[in-house]
């Protein structure tokens, strides 16, 4: 099993489904029928959720392998951009419009603006108050518009950086290999349940499953989803050669 999964919140289901296996249990016994589009968008966005919602859709999932790989090759995709498409979405995200903005917003959670431009550099790069907050919204994994109206800066520290305003100052995370890690300042809850779900690719194991696998590994060598992907296939290409 990747136990490193246990960290993204989800580690102890999968050992129990492993268990299970073990015990000679039939895992297809009393499945429900196949899942709707939406309940399994719904199963989804628990998974980007803390415990017990995460481990709750985590089982869920489990119940139907052929529709989780289904859906999870649809949403899971490699953690790469292009500098030019961060500063686009960048610029989208000074739109009043929120059909414009949000999108962009949500891309950016996940393809993160560390991946193709340094944290100096894009502060830098955005001066713009609206769009300036946003984005430190998504590097800081906040909720839209939490940072209206406030002027931040990125301030250079002994070990990094800080975000600060008049009133507070808190860590600026400028490491890639760090995201999703661990600990609130390097939250990333999108890539947390890349991870889930990557575990659980691991587990199913089928041809298309690990064909996500194949694809997630060539993200960011340094994103966590990339890593946990890469760590997967080691364990199971074997097996299938």
């Amino acid at each position: 099993m990747n136990w490193k999964a246990t960290t993204a919140g989800a580690g102890l289901l999968i050992v129990l489904l492993f268990t299970s296996s073990l015990l000679g249990e039939d895992p297809s016994a009393g499945r429900t029928a196949a899942p709707d589009e939406q309940q399994m968008q719904k199963w989804w966005d628990d998974l980007a959720k803390p415990e017990p919602a995460c481990s709750r859709a985590l089982l869920k999932f489990a119940g139907h392998p052929d529709q989780s790989v289904a859906f999870f090759k649809e949403l899971l995709k490699p953690l790469t951009i292009e500098a030019g498409d961060v500063r686009s979405l960048i610029g989208d995200l000074e739109s009043d419009e929120e059909n414009v903005w949000r999108p962009a917003f949500e891309k950016l959670e996940y393809f993160d603006p560390r991946l193709a431009i340094d944290l100096p550099t894009l502060m830098k790069e955005n001066v713009k108050p609206r769009s300036r907050n946003r984005l430190i919204e998504v590097l800081c994994s906040t909720k839209p518009d939490s940072f209206r109206g406030r002027t931040i800066s990125l301030r250079s520290t002994d070990s990094g950086y800080n975000f600060s305003d008049n009133s507070a100052s808190w860590w600026a995370e400028h490491r890639i290999e760090r995201l999703g890690a661990g600990g609130w300042e390097n939250s990333k809850p999108k890539w947390t349940r890349a991870c889930r779900a990557i575990v659980l690719l691991e587990h199913v194991a089928s041809p298309d499953a690990i064909a996500i696998l194949r694809e997630m590994s060539t993200g960011h060598d340094d994103a966590e989803p990339t890593k946990i992907a890469r760590e997967a296939l080691a364990k199971l290409e074997p097996a299938t050669k």
